[in-house]
């Protein structure tokens, strides 16, 4: 898992990454988890724009000369929506409402060591469901081995089910009924919402009575029928590090 650490101040960063050490190594996994740490939004932009590889965030909310870390956020997800991102913030939460959908959990300074590894329980339980999990299906002229992680919902097409991915094509229309392919998806992380709607909770952001907003932007409707159990499986799924 490549984690990376973006913040001006040394020791906040020196903490972040001493903290994710320590938890990586009580939990012997720290040969699978590579730290980056970057002092500026500019190192940041210029690495992500390099290829770097990104699977959680810590970030500063707000760098000196540098405006707001939310430009960089809003811009990372269009490229990434499926990376898994923390706030770290010397202010009120409060401030930046607006923005909970986009994020895992906010973090206040001075950063201690309990957030941390509650935050990485989350990340790395959200992490590893995702990495083995692929979905056969069969498209009007192929058949494909589809990554699990890659697909943001399903939606109902009379007989057949449009598959919305994070993959440069985007959707698969399969030649097979919604409750099928319903089947044939990891029950740890996928959920039905409405009659028409599967929803990746990977990607899923926040959540209404009403809708359910992916990290990509999109609103999912929730059906009135759905939505004790989507509530019940959003809240289980954003906090196992919790209980741990």
């Amino acid at each position: 898992m490549n984690l990376i650490i973006c913040d001006g101040e040394l020791a906040c960063t020196e903490a972040l990454r001493q903290a994710v050490s320590a938890w990586a190594e009580a939990h012997k996994v720290g040969d699978a988890i590579t730290v980056t740490v970057f002092h500026t939004g500019e190192e940041l932009m210029e690495g992500f724009e390099s290829g770097l590889q990104m699977d959680a965030l810590f970030i500063n909310l707000q760098f000196r000369n540098e405006g707001s870390g939310m430009r960089m956020i809003k811009y990372i997800r269009l490229l990434n929506p499926a990376v898994l991102i923390v706030f770290i913030t010397g202010g009120n939460e409060d401030d930046y409402e607006g923005y909970a959908g986009d994020v895992l959990r906010f973090i206040r300074k001075p950063v201690s060591q309990a957030d941390i590894h509650e935050c990485m329980e989350i990340i790395w339980h959200q992490y590893c469901m995702v990495q083995h999990d692929f979905v056969i299906i069969e498209t009007q002229t192929q058949v494909l081995r589809l990554p699990a992680d890659s697909i943001l919902y399903v939606e109902a097409l009379g007989h057949m089910a449009s598959i919305k991915t994070t993959d440069q094509i985007g959707e698969y229309t399969v030649r097979k009924p919604f409750h099928e392919v319903h089947t044939l998806l990891p029950p740890e992380y996928f959920a039905r919402c409405h009659r028409s709607y599967i929803v990746n909770l990977h990607y899923a952001r926040r959540f209404t009575r009403q809708e359910i907003l992916l990290a990509n932007g999109e609103r999912i409707p929730v059906g009135r029928n759905y939505t004790s159990e989507i509530s019940r499986l959003f809240q289980s799924f954003n906090q196992i590090g919790a209980s741990t």
